[in-house]
């Protein structure tokens, strides 16, 4: 059975929990080795449990309790060498820990294949992950300035995505933010908005995905109601409907969210 869930989502900190046939991984670890803990508690887990940790790209909310967590629990963790050369020296991982990665590249920790995939974003080599177990597939795919071919290649076919809708693009563009940073945000290296984000959701739904959870939302520009109401709307008009034929969830920024059962 794949059992799978968001632990946190946001600018403030991004984990992922997967688990399958007695593997355990964490897709990121951009909160404290503390809070990892104690979330992994409230799903009944513990650090001791996980085999690796997967790491997206390299910017601090998603390496924030890296360090720590491997360190005192002797985790090892995956990702690209530019990845791991590009960890700011507060949040990096001992070498004795490191596994390097490759695009395109398929390996296993335990029961679970991992394909990873390059992603958009201004990082210096960040992926997104597909995940093969058994018959069931789940992709994780945050922090995109927009959606290339081989995203959505990547992304086809799985049963759950955890993808990113960063943004309502009016929000940002009339909000507090400054112009340099509202030109990252919107650039191809930024993050995906709402738009977009159900653009992609909802052609992967016409080729059989049925399990959304959206994530990564900003605390400024967006809000889970936006999201959803977003989503519900792109959805129906394609005859999607949530609780029916589709499940739309939005992932919690601090908390983990529901314990998907795959």
């Amino acid at each position: 059975m794949v059992k799978f869930c968001s632990l946190s989502s946001g600018s403030s900190g991004n984990a992922v929990f997967l688990e399958y046939n007695g593997t355990v991984v964490l897709i990121d670890c951009g909160v404290s080795c503390r809070r990892i803990c104690d979330m992994l508690l409230k799903i009944g887990k513990r650090p001791e449990d996980i085999s690796g940790i997967l790491v997206t790209h390299e910017h601090s909310d998603h390496i924030k309790g890296i360090s720590v967590l491997t360190r005192k629990y002797h985790i090892p963790v995956y990702s690209a060498k530019n990845t791991f050369e590009n960890m700011p020296e507060t949040n990096c991982v001992s070498k004795d820990f490191q596994h390097f990665i490759t695009s395109g590249n398929e390996f296993s920790i335990g029961s679970i294949d991992i394909l990873p995939f390059s992603i958009p974003h201004d990082a210096a080599m960040p992926f997104g992950y597909a995940f093969q177990m058994g018959d069931k597939k789940v992709s994780v795919a945050t922090d995109m300035g927009k959606i290339d071919s081989e995203v959505a290649l990547h992304l086809k076919g799985s049963d759950l995505v955890l993808l990113e809708s960063n943004h309502d693009t009016s929000m940002l563009i009339d909000g507090p933010y400054p112009y340099f940073l509202k030109r990252r945000i919107l650039s191809e290296n930024g993050h995906l908005s709402n738009d977009q984000a159900a653009k992609l959701a909802v052609s992967l739904a016409r080729t059989g995905t049925t399990k959304f959870l959206f994530g990564h939302l900003s605390d400024t520009n967006n809000s889970p109601d936006i999201v959803l109401n977003t989503m519900l709307s792109s959805f129906e008009q394609e005859g999607f409907y949530n609780g029916k034929n589709i499940d739309i969830a939005v992932a919690n920024r601090y908390s983990p969210s529901k314990l998907y059962t795959l």
